[in-house]
Parts: C-alpha cells; sequence; structure tokens
C-alpha cells in the first residue's frame, strides 16, 4: 500500500533539493548528483564572501563521508572560496542535523543526511563550477554583515569585538536608554556628562565649594557667548545667519570671485574685477535735468508685446554629437561642489584646501597665476570622506547622454586609517536598472593603490563585476597626482559600446598605463550619470573636465 504522506526527508531523497532546480546537477564526469545523499540543509554566510554557494564535492566509503562546500560571486569559475566542511565517521545516524565546519567568519549551519549514506560504500562526486551544484535559496542563502562589527579609539589599532562593558570615570557616565531612532524605539546607550559637584552638594552640605562641571568645561572665556558676557565676544551672526550646532559658521563664496589665503593670518582674500562704482549706482535724484520723480510729464507707455514660447523640442537621441554648452570645466575654486550630489548610500563629500599644481589642467593653472601678484592661487579638491562606504557622487549637469564623450579628472589617494582601502576612479553611466526596481547599475574605472592596477568593472545592481579590463600600473603611490580619462564611443553594431581607459601621472610623469578600445554591449542606454569614485578611501578630486569626441 502506497504512503500518502511521506515525512519531509522521505520526499526530498526523490528531488534535487537542497541544489536549486535550474543548476544541472550533473558532476565533472558526466552523472547526476545522487538525491538520497542530502536531505536537508541550512547554510548561512555573509554576502561579501560571495553569491552563490554550491557542492564541490561529495565522498562515501566504508569508513566516513565528507562533503565540501564553496562559494562564488557568479555561476562561473571566477573567484571560488571555501565556505564549510563536514567529515563524519560512519556510520551515520539518518535525518539526524550534524554541524557544518565554517572555513571562513560569519558561516555557520548545519546538515542532515538519508539513505544513500548509509547503501553506498564507494561514491564520489566532483563539480567545479556553481552553474552544476549551486544551493536553493530556501535551504542557503547570504546575509547582509552588521555595519558596526567593533568600537575602538582613534589610536588603537584593535576594535573591541563581541560583548564589551563600557565605562566611565566622572564627570562622564554612560547609561542604557530608550531612545526613538528614524521612528523606531532602540535602547542605546547614552555618554553624557554629569555635575558631580551639584549632585554632591545636594547630599552634603560641606561640600558646597566643589567646581561645578558646567565651571569645568567652559573654555578660556569662563563665560556663555549668549548671556553677553566674554570679553572677547565671538561672531555670533552674519546677517541672520548663525553657526551650526558646532558652532562652525561656513561661508560659501560664488560666481564673480577668486579667493586666496592669508600666509600668517586667519582671513581670506577675496578678489573681484567689480568694483565699487559698478556695485553701487549713483544717485539719480534729481535727475540731470534737476527733476524730482513727480516733476516728471505723464506718458502712456505702451508694453511690448510678449516674445513667442520657443517650441518644444524632443530629448537628443544617442546618435547626437553635439552639445553646444560642451566642454564643461569644474575645478571647485569657489569652494563648492553644488552640480556634484552624492548617491544615497555614499559617504559625505567635501571641499578640502589641498596642495601642488596638478589639481587644475595647465592652462587654468597659468591663467590663474596672472592674477595673484605672489603666484598663489588656492587649490580645492571635492574629497570623499567615509573609510566604511563605498563614496558615490554624480555630475548633475545639463549633457543627456554619457556616449561621443571623453571625461577627465586629476585625482590622488590620501593616507587613511587602519582598514581603509586605497582607490579612485570614474562612474560612467549611472542609471536605473533596466530589469531590477530600485536599483542602478553602471561601469566605473578605477585605480587602485592596493592591487597597482587600472581596471574597468561593470556594477550589475548588486555587486562589482570581474574586472572587464584591467592593466598592472607599477609605481602607483600615496599622495601622487595622476590624470584619469575615460573615452565613451558608439560601436560597430547598435547594442556595442566601446570604452577606454587612460592613466597619466603627474607627480611621476613616467607612469603611464591604458586599455581600449573595449567592447560591451550592456552599457546603454546611455542617459544615466557620470561622477566620481572612491571605495572606502579617501581620495581627493581636483577638477572635472567633459568634453566631446568623434568616431
Amino acid at each position: 500500500m502506497a504512503i500518502r504522506n511521506q515525512h519531509w526527508y522521505s520526499l526530498n531523497e526523490g528531488i534535487a533539493y537542497p541544489v536549486d532546480e535550474t543548476a544541472t546537477g550533473v558532476d565533472d564526469d558526466g552523472l547526476r548528483l545522487q538525491n538520497n545523499i542530502i536531505t536537508d540543509l541550512h547554510l548561512r554566510w555573509s554576502n561579501q564572501l560571495g553569491r552563490y554557494a554550491f557542492i564541490s564535492s561529495i565522498t562515501v566509503t566504508d569508513t566516513f563521508v565528507s562533503i565540501t562546500f564553496l562559494v562564488s560571486t557568479t555561476l562561473g569559475t571566477a573567484t571560488l572560496k571555501p565556505l564549510v566542511v563536514i567529515s563524519e565517521a560512519r556510520p551515520v545516524v539518518e535525518g539526524r542535523q550534524y554541524p557544518l565546519d565554517p572555513q571562513a567568519d560569519g558561516v555557520s549551519g548545519w546538515i542532515t543526511f538519508g539513505s544513500g549514506v548509509s547503501s553506498k560504500t564507494n561514491y564520489r562526486a566532483r563539480f567545479s563550477t556553481p552553474q552544476q551544484s549551486f544551493l536553493t535559496a530556501r535551504a542557503a542563502r547570504s546575509y547582509a554583515p552588521l555595519a558596526v562589527t567593533g568600537m575602538r579609539t582613534l589610536d588603537a589599532a584593535t576594535p573591541l569585538e563581541g560583548i564589551v562593558r563600557l565605562q566611565a570615570t566622572e564627570p562622564l557616565e554612560i547609561v542604557g536608554e530608550d531612545r526613538e531612532i528614524d521612528g523606531i524605539l532602540r535602547k542605546v546607550a547614552v555618554v553624557r556628562l554629569i555635575d558631580t559637584a551639584i549632585e554632591t552638594t545636594r547630599q552634603d552640605t560641606t561640600t558646597a565649594a566643589l567646581q561645578s562641571v558646567f565651571q569645568q568645561f567652559t573654555g578660556p572665556c569662563g563665560k556663555r557667548p549668549d548671556s553677553n558676557t566674554c570679553t572677547k565676544p565671538p561672531i555670533e551672526f552674519i546677517n541672520a545667519v548663525g553657526p551650526d550646532c558646532d558652532g562652525v559658521l561656513t561661508v560659501q563664496i560664488k560666481g564673480f570671485a577668486l579667493t586666496a589665503k592669508i600666509d600668517g593670518e586667519c582671513g581670506v582674500l577675496i578678489d573681484t574685477p567689480v568694483g565699487l562704482f559698478d556695485a553701487c549706482l549713483p544717485p539719480q535724484l534729481p535727475s540731470s535735468a534737476g527733476l524730482l520723480p513727480s516733476q516728471y510729464a505723464e506718458t502712456n507707455v505702451i508694453p511690448p508685446e510678449p516674445p513667442v514660447e520657443p517650441p518644444v523640442a524632443p530629448p537628443p537621441s544617442e546618435s547626437v554629437v553635439i552639445v553646444g554648452s560642451l566642454p564643461y570645466y569644474e575645478g571647485f575654486g569657489d569652494m563648492s561642489g553644488d552640480m556634484f550630489v552624492p548617491i544615497p548610500t555614499s559617504g559625505r563629500w567635501l571641499i578640502t584646501l589641498t596642495t601642488g599644481d596638478n589639481t587644475r589642467p595647465t592652462w587654468m593653472s597659468q591663467s590663474l597665476s596672472e592674477s595673484f601678484s605672489d603666484n598663489f592661487v588656492p587649490q580645492y579638491a571635492l574629497t570623499s570622506e567615509s573609510q566604511a562606504l563605498r563614496n558615490i557622487t554624480l555630475w548633475q549637469g545639463f549633457d543627456v547622454q554619457t556616449v561621443f564623450r571623453r571625461v577627465s579628472v586629476h585625482t590622488r589617494m590620501r593616507p587613511g586609517t587602519v582598514g581603509s582601502k586605497y582607490n579612485t576612479g570614474l562612474v560612467l553611466n549611472y542609471r536605473p536598472h533596466t530589469t531590477i526596481a530600485g536599483r542602478y547599475e553602471y561601469y566605473v574605472a578605477i585605480l587602485s593603490y592596493d592591487t597597482q592596477t587600472l581596471r574597468l568593472h561593470y556594477f550589475d545592481g548588486v555587486q562589482l563585476s570581474s574586472a572587464v579590463a584591467s592593466v598592472f600600473v607599477p609605481g602607483i603611490r600615496l599622495d601622487d597626482w595622476y590624470r584619469i580619462s575615460a573615452t565613451v564611443l558608439p560601436g560597430t553594431a547598435t547594442t556595442e559600446t566601446k570604452i577606454s581607459v587612460q592613466i597619466i601621472g603627474l607627480t611621476i610623469p613616467t607612469v603611464f598605463a591604458e586599455f581600449g578600445p573595449i567592447v560591451v554591449t550592456n552599457y546603454r542606454p546611455s542617459v544615466g550619470r557620470i561622477g566620481f569614485y572612491a571605495d572606502k578611501s579617501v581620495s581627493e578630486f581636483g577638477y572635472f573636465y567633459l568634453e566631446e569626441v568623434n568616431a
């Protein structure tokens, strides 16, 4: 009589579970994987290790059973990493959950064996690619690791990890309290000052002479600016604009003015070709005829005909080559990066005062030097701040396409803290993903100090692919300036795009490398944005130059 309600493990012996149904299930010898070896599996790992977990090998002998699992970023063999293994002496108990032995941090799981382990004495299977035996998401899936994995002071070499006890000394205290953050009530650690002098005075009147914590941290002024009791009151407001909560008041000078730092002084020199006569018109009362406004003769002024509104032209297609407003140059000389907007998941980008004469093109540096008597021209750069996030900021300019274009930047990588990376690059055609809502895809040219390479990658909305093109560039150094140029042209076929990338050393001119044109088929539609890239790296970008190029 047939069994109507089979056990979960018994059902799995008749199907390919836990191997995904889209996997081939065929080993390197061309034989199909035996379904009754593994009846259940639970496996979790960090998504930083890879995307696809798969069975690498199965061995069943008279004395033991052994299974290994690997993980890969793709379904090919680009990057394979060990994940977990299990090796158990026979006999094994069918249906029992055996723990897996992790081969990387943050990996855990268990496995159950079926009747095939008990009945077979000589079975071996090898799988070289994830496509043969990658695991279904129900049995094995990755997770995003926690954003904060440890805590340390600025100069500490080893962070605190795991369960730690936070301890403070007076007048600091650390307490656990419930605070609402982004609409969610969370248990947080609060670090705050306590006024030990006042608290003690309440208990013992003889200690009234103790110094209050507020007096201890008042600073050299000893007073509060808002009470108007400081001997040297600071600048509180410029017109109606006050400082932020850190006491910082930022002044941005935009447009027609050039600025320079005054050596040895706390100030900035503002140089503008507009004088007082141009800014303040001479008085018009009375007029040249000696008349006041009430003495003018009445006249009928016929308003002019309103201009005809121009027709609305459709947006240009990818075949358009000429854009009248190009070339476009941005050198951050006005200490502003308003045309560059970071993506939501990026770290902060700041305008920083930098050094050297390599932040601008030669023609721009010469032109600015002639306007300063001492040839000192301040140098500014747009700088990525975060050493824990992928920093991307995009140019929000007027250009509507990213083919028939060459973009050039001057950039350098700055030393960071322990654990940071050292790279810099250009983002090309950052646009919404063609099939995944809420995701974005783009190409990026990366100059890496860590690997001494210049590479081109494609971001598929989830992760960076393996290098589409790569060239070894020996001699890359931190704090050296480099010019990175990327040229994008249409390919021979309508679906093809050609990308060329070049690196030239500015601090050391002998450093040079290039590759391309590299033909890709997933670049279009070219309706995205161009921008700067720095993955967990502090990198400076001295200028941005976009120009048109012909095929």
